[in-house]
């Protein structure tokens, strides 16, 4: 069984919540551009995608997205790949990004999930390499997203 997620932290809540409350900032930081529609990520509604967002004076300020999904470059079972991190541009710099990163971490390892992995863009490499994660490979080029790293993280 899977436990459903619900943090707090300082004045931002972390809950998890449905994809379309996490398709407007997901499209006006990383698809800008881009219709809600074409927002989406291929496995946002499936049973085992879990959307967080953080959440301050009722206003959703940073998402993320867990998809179970395996990287045929690892060997791990039961991997999840990270999408879709975003924090909305007037609360970025103030360590809301590794909060939810954090905490959507831990809960992948209360549910048992060892392993995380995901495409990181080119300007968020820092970021996550500060999260203890590691780079996998050469950089690569998403088409109209820009310049990437495969990254990952054991988690136990």
């Amino acid at each position: 069984m899977i436990r459903k997620g619900f943090f707090s932290f300082l004045a931002m809540i972390i809950k998890q919540v449905s994809a379309e409350k996490i398709l407007p900032l997901r499209r006006a930081i990383l698809r800008p551009g881009y219709t809600l529609e074409e927002s989406k990520f291929e496995g946002d509604v499936a049973d085992s995608t879990f959307h967080f967002a953080g959440i301050k004076k009722d206003k959703i300020i940073a998402v993320c997205t867990l998809i179970k999904n395996n990287n045929p470059n690892f060997e791990f079972k039961n991997q999840y790949q990270l999408r879709g991190m975003a924090v909305a541009k007037t609360e970025q710099e103030k360590g809301l990004g590794k909060i939810l990163f954090q905490k959507s971490l831990d809960f992948l390892k209360k549910n048992h999930f060892n392993f995380i992995w995901f495409n990181a863009r080119k300007n968020a490499i820092d970021f996550y390499l500060k999260q203890n994660c590691k780079i996998s490979g050469k950089e690569f080029d998403i088409p109209d997203v820009g310049p990437h790293l495969l990254m990952y993280k054991k988690l136990f």
